[in-house]
């Protein structure tokens, strides 16, 4: 009876570790507007930040947000990345600047406790007298950080008090740095740094650290700080993809996209598109709107869209947006603004997808989803005017071709690559190729051509019309990113089964114990982000089911553990300002 106990108590104990631990993780991709500066208070609270970044102190503010200079490609492996990066350069002579961001709350300094710290790296024109670092700091007080110390040719973990370290020697180049910082209660925290590990090779071991070394981290840290500065003109530091976190996996996984927008559709079914359905977040700047028209007829259903018809399974949720044409030259366009202007600048990567079915059409019809610059359409996908095979929708002289099939459900993926002029970017369209397989190759798109796109976009619209009556128009799953990941649907993570529901509530998975699959029921009672994460026994993270915004409503989630040992896992739901969790058990 006592070894139960005990075992039911460890149980408990893994299961509050887990849930405490797990909650600080933040990063920083820097996917800001090209040129702005990172004083302006860029960045907003949430995700583990308390607020925006700011020069706290300093003698020149010259950094800013670019997305050249940095050689990502002479890095030792691929390292994920998204959005822009922080550079600057020193205009004189003891210049030096000081940029930090708070954390939401301030991480302590508790025996046991495990911090891994990350950042890409780049200084260029270094000199001895001199510093470049990414630090964790006490509000305006610096605790520790990883880069280039005063006086420290090479690569190390700064501490700034006689505590010994080791450094690693080379300032050449880009680097990926990690740090990994094991918590004493005191003075005497233990670090570790690695410069460009393998992400993909598992921890990496302290026995081989490129530096090893004590920080005096006190009573912990609330803020993360990028500073430079020194005797040296034109010394440069470039930093981007900063990560803070409690596992080797957090730090490791790959980016997220910094700007991914997508619509399932998830709206109660018999509503009008036109009713302002959807709000602003997500990257969506408000709702729906019909903004030109004759008829209002498009609505949100649940059937009328043969999934199962397409070549490969693709993920969808919620409902659809389905309408018939009812007169001869009816015509609907439906807009919903995004939260920011998709510039147009050289070297952008723009993927856009949707599923897509289109019945009775007739040549003198259009159906499309497009990009629109405020009201001026810019580009489409689908079928334009006159065109009897889906194509990519130019509107312009510039030519392309089409993918001669008009017939059945399609999932639509194109790639835009900006020019950054009026030329005309370059695009290539894919008709349901496989959401599994590596990113599809522009030499075999089924269609390629030209988009002018000016000034770039700040609007998705799906509109249609013609001479056609009874033309038939389906769209699901919008998705706009910057890279084929994003476009890849996982929506089948999460099935919508009630609408109504009065409290938050994470049940129990079933079957448990299961091999190798199982599925996970939840609650919730607001619409808002919510996040249902698995993790394994040492709080490391091995899972996330849902990361996305919900209406209220009650969902299951399916979990597949085929690639995971046997044992305890728990699972957390993160809905506003609950976080439920409960354990399962893998028996293979």
């Amino acid at each position: 009876m006592r070894t139960k106990i005990l075992l039911v108590c460890f149980a408990f104990v893994l299961l509050m570790a887990s849930t405490v631990f797990s909650q600080y993780e933040v990063y920083e991709s820097f996917d800001y507007p090209i040129g702005s500066s990172p004083d302006t208070l860029l960045g907003t609270a949430g995700n583990g930040w308390g607020g925006s970044w700011d020069m706290f102190d300093g003698n020149y503010e010259v950094m800013t947000i670019v997305d050249t200079g940095f050689a990502y490609d002479d890095l030792n492996y691929t390292v994920s990345h998204t959005g822009g990066l922080i550079m600057g350069a020193n205009p004189s002579a003891w210049g030096w600047q000081r940029y930090g961001r708070y954390l939401d709350k301030k991480w302590p300094n508790e025996a046991g406790k495990i911090y891994w710290m990350s950042c890409l790296y780049e200084l260029k024109n270094y000199t001895n007298n001199g510093w470049a670092l990414v630090s964790v700091y006490d509000s305006t007080n610096e605790r520790a950080g990883i880069g280039h110390e005063w006086g420290n040719d090479s690569i190390s973990i700064a501490t700034y008090n006689t505590m010994g370290h080791s450094g690693y020697l080379t300032h050449d180049g880009p680097q990926w740095l990690v740090a990994k910082m094991v918590m004493s209660g005191d003075s005497t925290a233990r670090v570790f740094l690695w410069v460009s590990p393998d992400p993909k090779g598992g921890e990496p071991d302290t026995t081989v650290a490129d530096a090893r070394g004590t920080w005096n981290i006190r009573s912990g840290f609330n803020r993360i700080a990028v500073h430079w500065g020194g005797e040296g003109v034109g010394m440069t530091m470039a930093v981007d993809e900063i990560r803070l976190g409690t596992t080797w996996d957090f730090i490791s996984a790959e980016a997220a996209s910094g700007s991914v927008v997508k619509e399932s559709f998830d709206y109660s079914v018999g509503t009008s598109v036109d009713t302002l359905l959807g709000t602003a977040g997500g990257g969506w700047g408000g709702s729906w709107d019909m903004f030109d028209g004759n008829y209002e007829i498009m609505t949100i259903v649940d059937t009328g869209f043969a999934y199962d018809d397409l070549n490969y399974t693709i993920g969808h949720s919620g409902g659809l947006m389905m309408g018939a044409n009812p007169s001869a030259w009816g015509w609907q366009r439906y807009g919903r603004y995004l939260d920011k202007r998709w510039p147009n600048e050289a070297g952008k990567v723009y993927w856009l997808s949707c599923l897509y079915e289109l019945k009775n059409y007739t040549n003198n019809g259009w159906a499309l989803v497009s990009v629109f610059d405020g009201t001026n359409e810019r580009a489409g996908i689908g079928h334009e005017w006159g065109n009897d095979s889906i194509s990519i929708a130019t509107y312009n002289t510039m030519g392309h071709t089409g993918y001669l099939t008009h017939d059945g459900p399609q999932w639509l993926v194109a790639k835009v690559v900006m020019t950054g002029d009026t030329l005309g970017n370059r695009v290539f369209l894919w008709v349901t190729p496989d959401p599994e397989g590596a990113e599809p190759d522009t030499v075999v798109a089924d269609a390629r051509g030209n988009w002018r796109i000016d000034n770039g976009f700040d609007r998705i619209a799906v509109h249609w019309g013609g001479e056609g009556v009874g033309m038939t128009m389906a769209v699901d799953e919008i998705r706009l990113g910057t890279s084929w990941n994003d476009m890849k649907p996982g929506a089948t993570a999460v099935e919508k089964i009630k609408d109504i529901i009065s409290s938050y509530e994470l049940k129990q998975n079933y079957p448990n114990p299961f091999n190798p699959s199982t599925k996970i029921s939840f609650n919730i009672n607001h619409a808002g982000k919510v996040r249902l994460n698995v993790y394994n026994l040492l709080g490391q993270l091995v899972s996330t089911l849902v990361d996305e915004e919900l209406t209220a409503g009650t969902y299951n989630a399916d979990f597949n553990a085929s690639g995971l040992p046997s044992g305890i896992y728990f699972y957390k739901l993160e809905a506003g300002n609950t976080v439920l969790s409960k354990k399962m058990i893998l028996l293979k």
